[in-house]
């Protein structure tokens, strides 16, 4: 069983596409939640985030490529329909309830990023990422 982090798991997912379904606050909120789990008493929360995301290894780097895919990810085409996409993203998080009655040992962040990284849910994961097109 993969042990990473779901939020790890979705930042590289990020990194690797190119592609995005959350904004950059919302990643941003993601990894300094992710960041809290290990902090030592000594440490600040903004701290305990800076060291995750400044850090030198393969999560610090895809943190931080993540949050640079979240800021220029390509807009949704036109005629998309962003419910599409919030029916698509509730889609994947009922796929993730199911998945944790069959794997309990997962949290509902880890079992949400097998969903989604799930070669057979790639249309639903595609859907879900969309955002709206910017017109000039």
């Amino acid at each position: 069983m993969n042990n990473t982090p779901a939020v790890v798991t979705i930042a590289k997912a990020f990194a690797d596409s190119g592609k995005a379904f959350m904004s950059e606050s919302e990643l941003t909120e993601k990894i300094f939640e992710y960041a809290q789990l290990d902090r030592p008493a000594n440490e600040s929360p903004h701290q305990a985030f800076a060291r995750v995301f400044e850090a030198s290894g393969p999560e610090g780097l895809a943190f931080r490529k993540a949050i640079a895919v979240c800021k220029t990810a390509p807009m949704q085409p036109p005629g998309c329909d962003d419910e599409d996409a919030a029916w698509a993203y509730r889609k994947l998080e009922k796929l993730a309830e199911q998945r944790r009655r069959y794997e309990p040992g997962l949290s509902p962040e880890q079992a949400f990023a097998k969903c989604f990284t799930d070669p057979a849910n790639k249309d639903l994961a595609d859907r879900a990422h969309r955002r709206l097109v910017a017109v000039w």
